[in-house]
């Protein structure tokens, strides 16, 4: 284990190099070489040294890496000192196939009240737009998304997520099409955003896009359609409701 940081250096050739990575992803799925991984500070920053590799397999082999200790890995989970490294790729960096997996680690490191009070305190309301943004373009596979209801649950978190500049769109991710992730976690988020009294308001103004995907396209009698909210009268007969059971 004290050699692999060495045959992770740039100076290293790239078989080497991507020959060490692959041994520690493999060691990552075992308990007791994980805990030696996460006790390693000097491997651990290799690690992330690799990341901004200029080679593609290797950057994303030492991205599954640091994703496999964040969501197996405790101590290393509860650690938050990786956010802002993280956040700067994902505000910065071109190598958007990093995306997905810097998302994952958000979520993991998010998962807990506990964690996510700690998180949200690194994070400001341009972060969270920025997560909005990547959802929205499908830059990753709904994981930010999972990060934003974390965070509902915390008081500086609501505050960011029912943001004039944030919340419209936050609910447009409760139709978002082939992205089951994006909208089981935006109702996740809305729920939790219900428990605080302070977010009412938002919520009860948004109510017809909330209860839009509950909403299917049957006739109604013309008297009971006028009491409808306008954006939910006169829907297409193959308006479908929402058919994933832990969304409704």
């Amino acid at each position: 284990m004290d050699e692999l940081p060495s045959l992770l250096l740039p100076s290293q050739p790239l078989n080497v190099r991507q020959g060490a990575a692959e041994l520690i992803l493999g060691l990552t799925s075992d308990a007791s070489s994980l805990l030696l991984i996460i006790s390693s500070k000097e491997l651990i920053q290799s690690i992330w040294e690799t990341l901004n590799d200029k080679n593609k397999k290797l950057s994303v082999t030492s991205a599954q890496i640091l994703v496999n200790i964040s969501s197996h890995g405790e101590q290393y989970a509860a650690s938050h000192e990786t956010v802002p490294k993280i956040l700067w790729i994902l505000h910065n960096s071109d190598a958007n196939y990093l995306y997905n997996s810097m998302a994952m680690i958000l979520n993991n490191i998010s998962r807990s009240p506990e964690q996510a009070e700690i998180f949200v305190k690194m994070l400001s309301l341009a972060d969270c737009q920025m997560f909005v943004k990547h959802v929205s373009r499908g830059l990753e596979q709904g994981y930010l998304a999972a990060v934003l209801g974390n965070i509902a649950v915390t008081e500086g978190g609501r505050k960011h997520l029912t943001h004039e500049t944030m919340f419209v769109e936050l609910i447009s991710f409760l139709t978002m099409p082939g992205n089951i992730i994006v909208r089981r976690n935006t109702a996740r988020l809305l729920k939790n955003l219900s428990f605080d009294t302070k977010t009412h308001k938002t919520l009860v103004e948004h109510l017809p896009q909330i209860i839009y995907p509950l909403v299917g396209g049957e006739e109604v009698e013309e008297e009971e359609m006028d009491k409808l909210p306008l954006d939910l009268q006169y829907l297409p007969e193959d308006k479908c409701r929402e058919s994933d059971l832990q969304t409704r």
